[in-house]
């Protein structure tokens, strides 16, 4: 996945198994289910503090390199990629964890936040287009406050590519269907008729 997306295999599988847990959901019994989901939160959390200090290690090194007449080099796109997706995994994790009303944790909130910080970073010659899923979650999850922010990383990725073609124009039509109705982003695809391929 690594050479295909950019994105690291091991948050693949992390994603998978939240495909997987709350697909069974009803399935399991709360214990069994809360057990899982923080699992997969436990592995998130340690992959983004080990690709965050990868990053840093990096960062220090060209840091030591650098001269007057060179700019600083981007980070790895495939850190970049992999952290964006990570983010957006834990703040799919965090939304599981929503009570039975359906109110999102505060935990989500401050994932989500931390989702379009990263998305908002992108390395100049990351192609957005390749990060639907990342922005899609969270996206679809952000709160009135945080919005503005997923706009700018939608009109970011709308200037990019051609949104006619692909999933970029889909799943902004998803994110706004989403505010407009308060509503998750299967809810939203359900709505609309859209189903997009996110991965």
């Amino acid at each position: 996945m690594t050479d295909v997306m950019g994105c690291e295999n091991w948050i693949m599988e992390v994603i998978g198994d939240l495909a997987t847990l709350d697909a069974q959901r009803n399935c399991l019994g709360l214990e069994d289910f809360e057990e899982s989901r923080i699992s997969a939160e436990h592995c998130l959390l340690d992959g983004i503090e080990t690709i965050r200090q990868q990053q840093t290690r990096v960062a220090s090194a060209a840091e030591d390199r650098i001269t007057t007449e060179t700019a600083r080099p981007d980070c790895s796109i495939s850190d970049y990629v992999s952290l964006a997706f990570a983010e957006s995994a834990l703040v799919w994790c965090h939304f599981l964890k929503a009570s039975p009303d359906g109110v999102r944790s505060t935990d989500c909130e401050a994932a989500v936040t931390r989702a379009i910080e990263t998305l908002s970073q992108a390395p100049k010659s990351t192609p957005l287009r390749g990060l639907v899923w990342p922005i899609c979650i969270a996206g679809s999850l952000a709160s009135e406050g945080q919005q503005h922010l997923i706009q700018e990383v939608m009109d970011q990725t709308a200037r990019q590519a051609n949104t006619s073609f692909g999933n970029c124009g889909p799943v902004m039509e998803v994110i706004r269907h989403c505010w407009d109705a308060q509503v998750d982003w299967r809810t939203a695809m359900a709505h609309n008729g859209i189903y997009v391929l996110l991965i």
